[in-house]
């Protein structure tokens, strides 16, 4: 899978940077005027087909066409309001939700969506709207046996494994 360009400033500095150059891409028809592509580009620490593309958008469309505008593609479903809403129930835990079990999975997840926003997500999308729009990632769960009793496990830890740690030798591994 191809590596994705993650770009080292924000959709506004990037903006700001476009409209500060404005003024050495206009020199560039000036005849008067001795600057070239490549010194705005490395004014600007861009490349030079950055450069003139930005002067072929200011050509064709002013300055204008050198602003930021919203990114394609369709409007999230599910707004900031209920995202912050998803993940304060998501951390409540699956339990206190109503499930049997505290893992949360792609279903269920996309089940509690459906019926608290009224949005429906396929279930294998979910883990990726809640990795980009939440910051969640994957985790695996420890799996604990139900027959496990601590107190035994804590008092055996105490004393027979230390004695098992301490008949090892160096030697033995």
């Amino acid at each position: 899978m191809p590596k994705r360009y993650v770009p080292k400033l924000s959709r506004d500095e990037m903006e700001r940077r476009r409209l500060a150059a404005i003024d050495d891409l206009k020199a560039l028809d000036d005849k008067s005027s001795d600057i070239t592509q490549q010194d705005i580009a490395r004014k600007y620490n861009v490349n030079q087909s950055t450069v003139s593309r930005w002067k072929k958008t200011l050509d064709e469309s002013s300055a204008e066409g050198l602003k930021r505008s919203n990114p394609p593609g369709a409007e999230p479903r599910l707004n900031e309001k209920d995202l912050k809403r998803l993940e304060n129930i998501l951390l409540d835990g699956a339990r206190a939700y109503g499930f049997e079990t505290d893992l949360w999975t792609g279903p269920r997840i996309a089940h509690v969506i459906e019926k608290e926003f009224g949005v429906t997500y396929h279930e294998t999308y979910v883990p990726q709207l809640l990795r980009d729009r939440l910051g969640f990632s994957y985790q695996k769960p420890e799996r604990v046996p139900r027959e496990r009793d601590e107190e035994k496990r804590e008092q055996w830890l105490k004393t027979t494994w230390k004695e098992v740690k301490k008949g090892r030798s160096k030697k033995d591994g």
